[in-house]
């Protein structure tokens, strides 16, 4: 179990100035009126939402250039908080509020943060054999036994992809050492410029995007990953400046699988295996 790394890809559906906007724009919104019922809201709701964006702006640093788009971006807002509160309600054991991505509509986020191209898997990565699933717990977390680090930041990199590979590895290597290490994802941005052989123009970027299942086969091909302590993460990539030191990895790959998109199968894995990665978009 402690040898090899196990992978899932699936999807799943996600100051400048003091001002206000009138109840009725608000309505007028299209952004607004996909989330809101059809009265509207009320002035309280709206004033309260007024007075987050204007903490929003002030604590990420949100300048913008125009007042359209300053109206623009508070429907945004808007949009977001109400999913938000309506995805709280459908699940009260998840946490949802503000991020520095308030402002952001779906596309923008997965636009400026997820790569768009396909990629044809890497020769060497197996499918994984279905597992039993007839004894799995209702409730599973590697986080409550110590086998997951801190959530990482990727600023404007998109750095994702690399940080995945890289968490699939810190678990697998928490469970064969009972060490848990932060390993460098800035290795995989800089080191890493695997290609699809079936689509050579789909290749691992750095900071311009990349594909976990590349990195995962860029630390087989290499012989392992380095701590982030020794390669730190910078929110910048160069491939043209690997520091890449053979000599102290701490941790490393011999086998990689790819788990079937079925969630009983992911569980099953998670449960019985280690922490693995799923990619949402």
């Amino acid at each position: 179990m402690a040898n090899y790394s196990l992978f899932s890809l699936f999807l799943l559906s996600i100051i400048s100035t003091a001002w206000t906007m009138s109840r009725h724009e608000l309505n007028d919104n299209p952004l607004i009126r996909q989330v809101v019922p059809s009265d509207g809201l009320d002035q309280i709701l709206l004033n309260k939402f007024e007075h987050q964006f204007l903490e929003f702006k002030k604590n990420y640093n949100k300048v913008y250039n125009t007042e359209e788009e300053n109206e623009y971006r508070f429907g945004v807002f808007m949009s977001n908080l109400l999913k938000a509160r309506r995805h709280q309600k459908l699940d009260p054991s998840a946490t949802h509020g503000i991020t520095k991505f308030s402002d952001l509509t779906p596309s923008e986020f997965h636009g400026k943060f997820f790569p768009s191209d396909k990629l044809q898997l890497p020769s060497s990565i197996y499918n994984a054999p279905n597992l039993s699933t007839n004894d799995l717990p209702s409730k599973f977390d590697w986080r409550d036994k110590g086998a997951v680090t801190r959530v990482k930041d990727q600023g404007t990199c998109k750095a994702g992809w690399a940080f995945s590979a890289a968490g699939i590895l810190e678990g697998v290597n928490y469970l064969s050492s009972c060490y848990l290490v932060d390993l460098s994802a800035q290795q995989i941005l800089d080191c890493d410029t695997t290609c699809d052989p079936q689509n050579p123009t789909n290749c691992d970027r750095g900071c311009d995007g990349g594909f976990t299942y590349n990195a995962l086969d860029y630390i087989l091909r290499e012989g392992g990953i380095m701590a982030e302590f020794d390669y730190p993460f910078t929110m910048t990539s160069n491939t043209n400046h690997c520091i890449f030191d053979a000599n102290i990895v701490v941790s490393s790959i011999s086998k990689i699988f790819h788990i079937s998109n079925n969630e009983d199968q992911i569980a099953a894995y998670v449960a019985k295996h280690n922490p693995i990665a799923g990619k949402i978009s």
